[in-house]
């Protein structure tokens, strides 16, 4: 969520969660506010602009791309390097498997990573998340998936 709030505004996250089969796929639901005609609006399309502007790439997705490599290597681990970018591997290659997302590979990434104290509470918010969701994907209203 930090990361979103850096290019599109504080409070512009309204909804962070975990989806897929492990809960290995992150969604955020960002609303940029931005003025337009010396009103404040939602508007997605002048943050990505800005970004575009900022990381120098030439689509939004690139920027965006770029943009969150960059905040991983500065808060979470500085060896974490963009990928190839799709013209340079073909647009069939498929990304390779994420690392093991075991407990213990888990926690070891975070007791490294050198949190402020509002990230470790934002992540601890995540996890609070990841809880609610795993309940949920468990019990009868959930039906063992996440209704879209």
């Amino acid at each position: 969520m930090e990361w979103a709030e850096g290019w599109a505004g504080p409070g512009a996250v309204f909804f962070a969660g975990t989806s897929g089969k492990d809960g290995d796929r992150a969604d955020l639901l960002v609303a940029p506010i931005r003025d337009s005609r010396g009103k404040p609006v939602i508007s997605t399309q002048k943050a990505l602009t800005e970004l575009v502007r900022q990381t120098r790439e030439i689509t939004e997705y690139s920027a965006l791309q770029t943009s969150w490599v960059g905040w991983c290597a500065a808060h979470i681990n500085p060896s974490i390097q963009r990928g190839a970018r799709r013209g340079e591997v073909g647009a069939d290659a498929k990304p390779a498997r994420p690392v093991s997302s075991s407990f213990a590979t888990i926690r070891e990434a975070i007791v490294q990573a050198d949190l402020s104290e509002h990230a470790a509470e934002r992540l601890g918010a995540l996890l609070r998340i990841k809880v609610e969701v795993v309940r949920f994907k468990g019990s009868d209203a959930g039906g063992g998936r996440i209704l879209r």
